[in-house]
């Protein structure tokens, strides 16, 4: 049984998709599985895909023929499948530092408490020009180095404002974490990440490798750049409730960020937001407002 399981979730990303593949092939650290999965490309990731059918790191080679319509579907997908303790979500317009999977699994060896961890990430683009030589900008000091916290006090200082997490591709899970938490991503377009890292940590730590060891590219083509902004909204609001129903924020943080998200969805109706999503909004806002006077 392998140590470590890589899931691989593709949409229409040929053009990065070998040398995503190819990195994780290339890992110092080789006790893992692959699991390549397609989400029904329109492109030619498929041909791409079969090419590596045959080879003996594959485990599963998945190819949708209907479009899932989240990749949040396709995490949980992966998850069912997963044999190994630890799980790499390896998102396919990526790639990794050949020595990524040898560092995470140090460090989770290392703090046993620990569901998650992460590590800084260069940013590139389409042509893999670099575009930011750290993810954190500005590069704040608890970045610099390598450190451990407390799952609840990183969602209540941190994750509680913003995701925190830069992205996906840098993280390795305990899967008997990801086993434990109740609750799914997979209604989500834009913040199942976010979500799924507040549940794992409501019941873990974290870990961080100051190192950059993942290449996150940013281009047209990703989720984020086409997503509906106002749908990232509501789904900030469920990432809140969540915090709030299980007491990890406290009143003048969970203040702060209803501020925001009031600002957020007030622009999105004034740039045409429809009235029905408009309304479920203010309807969670004054649930919100209500929770933190009691």
């Amino acid at each position: 049984m392998p140590s470590v399981s890589i899931i691989l979730p593709n949409y229409n990303h040929a053009p990065y998709l070998r040398k995503r593949i190819d990195s994780i092939l290339k890992q110092t650290y080789q006790d893992f599985e692959l699991i390549l999965m397609d989400d029904c490309s329109t492109d030619n990731s498929r041909e791409i895909i079969e090419q590596y059918r045959n080879h003996p790191k594959i485990s599963h080679l998945i190819l949708n023929e209907r479009n899932s319509g989240s990749t949040f579907r396709q995490w949980e997908k992966g998850f069912s499948l997963a044999k190994g303790h630890l799980i790499w979500i390896a998102e396919s317009d990526d790639y990794a530092d050949i020595r990524f999977i040898e560092r995470m699994v140090n460090a989770h060896e290392a703090y046993p408490t620990v569901g998650l961890v992460y590590c800084n990430s260069i940013v590139i683009n389409d042509k893999d020009e670099i575009l930011a030589e750290d993810h954190y900008k500005p590069p704040l000091p608890r970045y610099r180095n390598d450190f451990y916290n407390r799952g609840l006090d990183e969602c209540r200082d941190y994750l509680s404002q913003e995701c925190s997490i830069s992205n996906a591709s840098c993280v390795v899970f305990k899967k008997k974490y990801i086993d434990a938490i109740k609750g799914s991503s997979s209604g989500f377009s834009l913040a199942g990440d976010w979500m799924f890292y507040v549940r794992i940590l409501s019941i873990s730590d974290i870990y961080f490798i100051a190192e950059k060891l993942s290449y996150f590219r940013t281009h047209g083509n990703n989720v984020r750049s086409n997503t509906n902004h106002n749908k990232g909204i509501f789904e900030t609001l469920s990432v809140l409730n969540f915090l709030i129903q299980h007491k990890i924020v406290d009143k003048e943080r969970a203040s702060r960020r209803l501020v925001m998200i009031w600002n957020d969805s007030y622009h999105a109706f004034r740039n045409g937001i429809t009235k029905r999503p408009f309304k479920k909004s203010m309807k969670s806002l004054f649930y919100y407002k209500k929770t933190l006077v009691e």
